[in-house]
């Protein structure tokens, strides 16, 4: 049965008395032919019923691309077909399966921005090759990758979902039909005062895990993440085991379940790979331009690339510009940015008499980075949201500071690269970064959106 929104879900099989065992999964012969009686088909273990449906499709659809069985507390038969375009996590008896859905629907329900949201990320991860086949990203993973995304928003958009299921009687019954307690379980929670439109999110979604630390875990249950060195089972589900990927959400009903545990690291990397992608895309100038054969969202949807063409396009990509606005002591408060908020060690570079150019020198720093601080701001921040004394440049400044506290090895060059303010006969600004390493320009596109935000709290 399918909804507006949500994974299709059909329930199968339920409230068995109890299972038959038999010595072998029965063939599609034999439940035709009743050889197996109809009776004890129906009470199938799960595991075998799932593999008795598994014979099924490699005899009735023996083109079927890719098929695996997953082996869990709650088994997975999980199968796609290229030439259909379907995709399918196949389960018996699964309340998990119910409740994810029916969670979705609510958040649907209860702020429209987030079906529309998650429909178009869900679609750039399977244009982008990483979302919808085995060893991928599943729907579910992505859906609350956006979750955990708009319940750290400020003001949050979403609620906790640990507050969510103890005020939802929706939820807790797993009642998947009863949208009248739906609806009457919503009136519990006021409309969110974040008033950001879906475009803006989606914008800001991608810049938002693009620095993400994706060392920490994010927990929907409670709108938060935290270290993997902090996690602690669950003693309460002793069947299941937290895998540790690169990627790492935790289910919100079972803290011992990693949802992004299947995919492998090739895929987590066409994901990271296209975050840095769209941002890129994002800060071009044609993304606004309806002249140009590509722009808007169009730019969003990229195809999958191979890493080696990827690094070769990076490799030629050591120069970057960011426009600044004209105004009071523009060079000094550049300088403070790099050095005190950032912790960059940077040293003030000769500057040469005019010469005959279009543009003068205002300011020119070498800068080495021996700490990553753009990685995991934002979780950082969270430490101090309750501190109103700070001022906006000292919060900065203190968030960079915890980010280096964090580091395991304060002695590695991370980046170096020559940075050059440079006005032109029109007083126009430009902030010029020549890097001095062939790496995803990740830090590069992270300043284009953090320096002219950081100037205007001066």
């Amino acid at each position: 049965m399918c909804y507006a929104f949500g994974p299709p879900v059909m329930k199968l099989f339920s409230n068995m008395q109890e299972y038959v065992s038999l010595k072998d999964v029965p063939t599609p012969y034999e439940v035709k032919e009743q050889i197996i009686p109809p009776e004890h088909v129906l009470r199938l273990q799960p595991f075998f019923m799932l593999r008795l449906v598994r014979r099924i499709i490699f005899e009735h659809i023996p083109d079927m691309n890719k098929i695996l069985l997953i082996k869990a507390r709650c088994p997975i038969l999980r199968f796609y077909s290229k030439d259909y375009n379907v995709f399918c996590d196949f389960s018996c008896e699964s309340k998990n399966s119910i409740r994810n859905t029916m969670l979705l629907r609510l958040l649907g329900y209860m702020d429209p921005r987030f079906p529309t949201l998650t429909k178009i990320i869900r679609y750039w991860g399977k244009y982008g090759g990483f979302v919808g086949d085995i060893e991928m990203f599943n729907s579910y993973a992505f859906s609350l990758l956006v979750v955990h995304f708009l319940q750290t928003r400020n003001p949050p958009i979403l609620p906790p979902i640990k507050e969510l299921a103890s005020k939802s009687e929706y939820l807790q019954q797993v009642a998947l039909e009863d949208t009248e307690r739906m609806f009457e379980d919503l009136k519990q929670f006021p409309p969110s005062k974040n008033c950001k439109t879906v475009e803006e999110l989606l914008r800001e979604f991608f810049f938002h895990y693009l620095t993400y630390d994706f060392t920490r875990i994010m927990q929907p249950s409670t709108s938060s993440s935290i270290p993997l060195s902090n996690y602690v089972p669950d003693n309460n589900s002793p069947t299941d085991k937290f895998e540790v990927n690169t990627l790492n959400i935790q289910d919100p009903f079972r803290p011992n379940f990693n949802v992004t545990a299947g995919p492998n690291y090739k895929y987590c990397k066409y994901f990271l790979n296209n975050l840095l992608q769209v941002c890129m895309a994002y800060q071009n100038n044609f993304f606004g331009n309806p002249k140009t054969d590509r722009w808007g969202l169009n730019l969003v949807f990229n195809e999958p690339i191979s890493e080696t063409r990827m690094h070769k396009e990076w490799q030629d990509c050591h120069s970057h510009t960011i426009e600044i606005l004209p105004e009071p002591d523009v060079a000094s408060k550049l300088e403070k940015i790099f050095k005190h908020v950032l912790l960059f060690n940077c040293v003030a570079c000769h500057i040469p008499p005019k010469e005959c150019t279009d543009s003068k020198t205002l300011l020119k720093l070498h800068c080495k980075v021996y700490n990553n601080t753009w990685h995991g701001r934002d979780w950082a921040a969270e430490i101090y949201k309750n501190n109103n004394n700070l001022s906006p440049l000292e919060l900065e400044h203190l968030i960079s500071k915890e980010l280096v506290s964090k580091s395991n090895d304060r002695r590695s060059l991370v980046s170096e690269f020559i940075c050059e303010l440079k006005e032109n006969h029109e007083t126009k600004l430009t902030l010029h970064l020549n890097f001095m390493e062939s790496k995803p320009p990740i830090l590069a596109v992270f300043l284009k959106e953090f320096i002219p935000c950081t100037l205007k709290i001066f």
